[in-house]
């Protein structure tokens, strides 16, 4: 058992996708006798196990992993809820003498475990159901008059991301890149964290995110999506938004043939690298 005054030993694993962060994971979970752990906010959620691209059955078999497919499709999260699931395991795991190895693309997760998370006034009931039942189009262009700082950093078509940050600028008065610019305190304070990026050639990681996607839907990606499609659930849940899943769903929609659908989810998951590219050069 470790002493509580003891600095923690942990390793965070960050990257590109189809960069090779679970490969790197493996290789020291069998080196140093640890335990990976998710911080893939798709990774979380079952019946998505193929095209989240989880580790596979075999490979959970020999080297434990927590935190993948736990989750309902039905049942969102977001980064508060992620911390309340990994912080206790990682004190369960230290005090095991086990050595976690966080490994994901999510970048507001990694954020929030090393940094802390900004502490942001309650969203009145009123206000959420508001923005709640602003259309899509509308969402974005009240965010553009109301916080316009917000409009520049998110997508038209991230709905999700629109909403928080309206429902943020109306409740608070403050837009949500000032709650984010707040001091904050990381939630694991005495644990040594070794942090690692894996880093290929964007040329090879968009060669590799096209071969994956093809091995994807060879090992049985579309009868996965298909199963979730049959649940008709909200496409706005974060499972329907996750790169390959509205895709597919759009094809079984009759809204894209089959082999554009397949090109989308190529063309979105290479730019959804780009993004993450993004995020790890303003961090290094």
């Amino acid at each position: 058992m470790i002493n509580d005054t003891t600095p923690q030993p942990l390793i965070i694993i960050a990257g590109a996708t189809a960069s090779g962060k679970s490969a790197l994971a493996y290789a020291l979970a069998q080196e140093h006798h640890g335990i990976i752990i998710n911080a893939d906010a798709m990774q979380l959620y079952h019946g998505v196990e193929i095209i989240t691209a989880q580790p596979s059955r075999s490979e959970q078999e020999e080297i434990p992993h927590r935190l993948y497919g736990i989750l309902n499709p039905d049942d969102p999260c977001n980064v508060a809820r992620w911390l309340s699931l990994i912080l206790p395991l990682l004190h369960e795991l230290w005090q095991e003498g086990r050595l976690p190895i966080v490994v994901g693309g999510t970048g507001m997760y990694l954020d929030a475990l090393m940094h802390g998370l900004a502490t942001i006034p309650d969203i009145p009931t009123a206000v959420r159901d508001e923005v709640r039942h602003t259309p899509s189009d509308a969402l974005w262009d009240a965010l553009c008059r109301e916080d316009p700082i917000m409009a520049t950093r998110l997508r038209p078509s991230d709905r999700q991301r629109l909403g928080r940050a309206l429902e943020v600028i109306r409740a608070t008065g403050h837009s949500l890149s000032y709650w984010h610019a707040q001091p904050t305190h990381s939630p694991i304070p005495d644990a040594t964290i070794d942090y690692r990026i894996t880093t290929l050639p964007r040329a090879e990681v968009y060669t590799r995110i096209n071969q994956r996607v093809d091995q994807m839907m060879m090992q049985g990606a579309l009868r996965e999506v298909e199963s979730l499609h049959a649940l008709a659930l909200d496409r706005a849940l974060p499972v329907m938004r996750a790169v390959g899943v509205r895709e597919l769903c759009d094809y079984f929609d009759g809204l894209l043939p089959y082999n554009d659908a397949i090109e989308r989810i190529k063309r979105n998951s290479r730019r959804y690298a780009k993004r993450q590219y993004t995020w790890l050069r303003d961090r290094i």
